[in-house]
C-alpha cells in the first residue's frame, strides 16, 4: 500500500519516459524512502538500478531499503576489494555477489531490486554469453547430465565432505548438496538414480532444510571460465601483454605453469582479459534496460573519475613487477560508463542541476539541524524544547516515528516525554505504516517507535512525516571495536594462528583433542589449497580450510590425544554433559532458596541516570548493555542481587560498575570498590573521577599510598 507522496502527484506520463531530477536532499534515508514509495507506481514496471557513489553508502542504502521494503530481494555490485594491480587475492564472497547480481540482472523478478556504486560499474567482467553457457536449471523429474560433477568442477565449484561456503559441493551418493551464488543459501538435490526427485534448501550452518522449491538454478562460482580448448589463446595473450611490459620471466613462467594445468587459483578473475578478447560492463547483462534511480550524481561522477585515477595510478606502479592485465582491458573509461547508463532516470540532488534535459522536481525536505540543536539544547539546560516542539507539532498534523533498535534506548526515549501528554506505540517494523500513520491521524498524543535502524534521520515537510534515528538522539559515539566489537560468544570462540604454535594441543569441537602441525599446502582437484594440519592419535590426520579456524581452541587438559573415527571424544562430551546437569540441578535449588528473600529496592531510573549513561564517550557494546540493563534490573527489583560479572581486560567491565554505584549513589547509598592491587586503585579512582566529573558525588581512594590522616 503506498503513501502517495506529493511528489509524485506532480509526476507526469512524460516524466517516467525520460529523465526526472529530485532535489532538496541528498540523504540515503529519504532516498530509500522516497524509492520505495515511488518505485512500484511507475507505470513500465522496468527493474530499478541504484546508484550511488561508493560501496559504503550502496550498504547503507541496501540496509535502509530492508527498513521499508521488507519483502523485496536486494541485489547489490561492489567494486574489487582489492585493486588487480595490488598482487593481493580477490574475496571469493564478494565475487560470488556480483556474480549473483549478474545472473538475476538477466531475468530480473518483479519484487528484484538491484544496487552498484558507479565505480564498480566500470570494472569490466566476463562476457555475458559465458555466464549463460555455464548456467544450468534444473527441475523435480530431471536427470542430471552424465558429466555433471565435472561441468561443477568446470564452473569453478570446489568438492567437499560438508556445504558450508558458496562455492563449493558435497556429493554423498543419492543428496547432492550445492551452495549455488544464485542464492543466499545451499540447496539440496534427492536422487533416484540420476533422476531429481526433489529440490529444497537449507541452513549452512545447522544443515536443515529451510524451504522447498521446484526448480533451481546453478551459475559458475568464479568469472575466470577456461578449458582445454581456450587455453592456448589464454597463454598467448599473457606472455605477449606482460613480456611487452618486461615483466620478470619467472613471475609469467610461474602462472603460465598453472594456467597450463587448468587449476583455479585466487587471483585468476584478474585474468580475464587474457581469456576473453572482449569483455562485457555490468550494465550489458540487464535483458531489460532498468530505470536507475540515481543519489547525488555530481558525488558519483567524482568518485567514478578518483576510482579510476587510483586504480591507474597502481597500475603504473606495478606494470613491470606482477602479472596482470592493461588497466583498460580490466577498466572502462567515464565516459563509456557514463553513457551506457539508462536513460529513464530519476535522481535525487542536494540543489537543482541545470544543463541537461531533464525536468526538475522539488522534493520538500527540511534541514533537520535546527531541531538537533532544539533537542541538544533540551537536554543540556533540563528544558523541555524539543518535547514542546515535537507536541505543537503534533497538534498541526505531523506525523512522527522514531527508528531506535534497542529496548534500553527506547526505555530512555520515552522517559524523555514522561512529563507530556505523549504516549507511545510500538511496532517492528514498517511494514504497516500506513496503518500507523493513520493511527497518528486519528490520536494527536501518540508517537510511534520503530524497532528497525535507519542511517539518517529524514523530514519530509511537505507530507508531514518526521522520522527520527538512534544517532539523532544519542549521538554516533566513538568505538573501541578492536576491543569489543561483535558477541561475547564471538570473542571467546575466536582464535587467530598468532595463538598458536607448531605441536600446541588443539581441541576440535566435533573430533576431540589434537596436536597442531601448522599449516600445510595440498592440492586437491588441482587447486592447491594451504590447510590447518591436525595430528591425531596412531598418527592420523585431519585437514581444515583457513577459514573453519573457529571450529578449533586451544587445550590445556590432560595428555592425551583423541583417536579419529572412534566415540570417545563423543562419550567424553556426554560425561561432561551430565556432571553439567548435576551442577545446574544444585544450583536450581540454591537458587530458589535466595529467591525466597527480600531486599529494599533501588529507585527506578530518572533523568539525571540517563544524562550520565549519555555522557559516557563510547559505543557500549551488545554485551555491555545487555550487562547493565540487568544488572540495574537486579538493583531496582526486591530480589537480592548475585551477578558475577566476566570479561577479558578492555572489554568494559568498570563501566558496568560505575552505572551500578551511580545507581546507589542517587539513592544515598555508600558504594565501596575493591581491587586487588594499588596500581587498580589509581586506575579506577582516576576512571571514577573523570566519569562523575559534572555529578556532585563525593569519590576517595584508600590504599597503602593514602596517608593516615587522608585515611580517616
Amino acid at each position: 500500500m503506498s503513501l502517495n507522496l506529493s511528489i509524485f502527484n506532480r509526476f507526469s506520463p512524460e516524466d517516467w519516459q525520460s529523465k526526472v531530477r529530485l532535489y532538496g536532499t541528498d540523504s540515503i534515508s529519504t532516498f530509500a524512502f522516497v524509492f520505495s514509495e515511488l518505485w512500484q507506481l511507475a507505470p513500465d514496471h522496468l527493474p530499478p538500478l541504484l546508484v550511488v557513489a561508493t560501496d559504503e553508502i550502496a550498504k547503507k542504502l541496501e540496509a535502509d531499503l530492508l527498513v521499508f521494503k521488507t519483502d523485496c530481494q536486494i541485489y547489490r555490485y561492489t567494486c574489487y576489494d582489492v585493486s588487480p594491480f595490488s598482487g593481493l587475492y580477490p574475496n571469493k564472497t564478494r565475487t560470488a555477489e556480483n556474480l549473483r547480481f549478474l545472473a538475476h540482472a538477466m531475468q530480473p523478478g518483479p519484487r528484484d531490486i538491484f544496487i552498484a556504486s558507479l565505480p564498480s560499474l566500470a570494472q569490466k567482467t566476463l562476457p555475458v554469453g559465458s555466464l549463460v553457457a555455464h548456467t544450468l536449471s534444473l527441475k523435480n523429474g530431471d536427470e542430471l547430465p552424465p558429466d555433471f560433477f565435472e561441468q561443477l568442477t568446470a564452473s569453478r565449484y570446489q568438492s567437499v565432505d560438508l556445504v558450508e561456503d558458496v562455492g563449493t559441493f558435497a556429493n554423498k551418493g543419492g543428496i547432492v548438496d550445492i551452495f549455488s551464488p544464485y542464492y543466499s543459501d545451499p540447496i539440496r538435490l534427492e536422487l533416484f538414480g540420476d533422476q531429481i526427485e526433489s529440490i529444497r534448501f537449507f541452513n549452512a550452518e545447522t544443515q536443515l532444510t529451510t524451504s522447498h522449491t521446484n526448480t533451481c538454478v546453478l551459475i559458475p562460482a568464479g568469472s575466470f571460465l577456461y578449458d582445454q580448448s581456450t587455453i592456448e589463446t589464454t597463454l598467448s595473450r599473457l606472455r605477449t601483454e606482460t613480456e611487452k611490459r618486461e615483466v620478470p620471466q619467472e613471475l609469467i613462467k610461474s602462472v603460465t605453469a598453472q594456467l597450463a594445468r587448468l587449476t583455479h587459483f585466487q587471483e585468476i578473475d584478474f585474468y580475464l582479459p587474457f581469456l576473453h578478447e572482449n569483455l562485457n560492463l555490468p550494465i550489458d547483462f540487464f535483458t531489460t534496460m532498468p530505470r536507475m534511480w540515481q543519489l547525488n550524481s555530481i558525488s558519483c561522477s567524482a568518485s567514478l573519475d578518483k576510482y579510476l585515477q587510483e586504480e591507474q595510478s597502481l597500475y603504473q606502479l606495478s606494470a613491470h613487477e606482477i602479472v596482470t592485465a592493461n588497466f583498460n582491458a580490466l577498466f572502462s573509461s567515464a565516459d563509456v560508463v557514463l553513457a551506457g547508463l539508462p536513460q529513464k532516470a530519476i535522481s535525487l540532488d542536494l540543489v537543482e542541476l541545470e544543463g541537461d534535459d531533464s525536468s526538475s522536481l522539488r522534493l520538500k525536505s527540511s534541514s533537520i539541524l535546527p531541531l538537533k540543536k532544539l533537542f541538544e539544547e533540551s537536554i543540556g539546560f533540563k528544558e523541555n524544547k524539543f518535547q514542546d516542539w515535537v507536541a505543537a507539532r503534533r497538534e498541526e498534523g505531523l506525523r512522527v516515528f522514531f527508528f531506535i533498535n534497542t529496548a534500553t534506548k527506547s526505555k530512555r526515549l520515552i522517559h524523555l516525554f514522561a512529563d507530556h501528554n505523549i504516549s507511545f506505540s510500538e511496532s517492528e517494523s514498517t511494514e504497516n505504516l500506513p496503518h500507523l500513520i493513520d493511527e497518528q491521524n486519528s490520536d494527536k498524543t501518540l508517537l510511534h517507535i520503530i524497532h528497525q535502524d535507519l542511517s539518517e534521520p529524514l523530514y519530509l515537510e511537505e507530507d508531514r512525516l518526521l522520522f527520527l534515528n538512534e544517532t539523532f538522539f544519542f549521538g554516533k559515539k566513538a568505538s573501541k571495536q578492536s576491543k569489543q566489537a561483535g558477541s561475547l560468544k564471538q570473542r571467546v570462540d575466536q582464535l587467530h594462528f598468532s595463538d598458536l604454535q607448531p605441536g600446541d594441543k588443539v581441541v576440535h569441537v566435533s573430533h576431540g583433542v589434537a596436536i597442531f602441525d601448522g599449516l600445510k599446502e595440498l592440492n586437491i582437484n588441482g587447486v592447491t589449497s594451504e590447510l590447518i594440519q591436525l595430528s591425531y592419535k596412531d598418527n592420523d590426520k585431519l585437514y581444515l580450510p583457513i577459514f573453519r579456524i573457529h571450529q578449533i581452541q586451544k587445550y590445556t587438559g590432560g595428555n592425551f590425544l583423541d583417536r579419529l573415527g572412534t566415540k570417545t571424544w563423543e562419550k567424553n562430551k556426554i560425561k561432561v554433559k551430565n556432571a553439567l546437569r548435576d551442577v545446574a540441578s544444585e544450583l536450581l535449588r540454591l537458587y530458589a532458596q535466595r529467591a525466597q528473600a527480600i531486599k529494599l529496592p533501588f529507585s527506578a531510573s530518572n533523568e539525571e541516570y540517563y544524562k550520565f549513561e549519555d555522557a559516557f564517550p563510547y559505543d557500549e557494546t551488545e554485551d555491555q548493555l545487555s550487562v547493565i540493563e540487568n544488572v540495574i534490573s537486579d538493583m531496582t527489583s526486591e530480589k537480592p542481587m548475585d551477578r558475577l560479572v566476566c570479561g577479558d581486560v578492555g572489554f568494559g567491565k568498570t563501566e558496568v560498575a560505575i552505572r551500578a554505584a551511580f545507581k546507589a549513589v542517587q539513592d544515598k547509598r555508600q558504594v565501596a570498590v575493591l581491587v586487588p592491587t594499588t596500581i587498580l586503585a589509581f586506575q579506577h579512582y582516576d576512571s571514577f573521577v573523570k566519569r562523575f566529573k559534572n555529578f556532585n558525588y563525593k569519590i576517595a581512594s584508600l590504599s597503602r599510598c593514602t596517608s593516615n590522616k587522608d585515611a580517616r
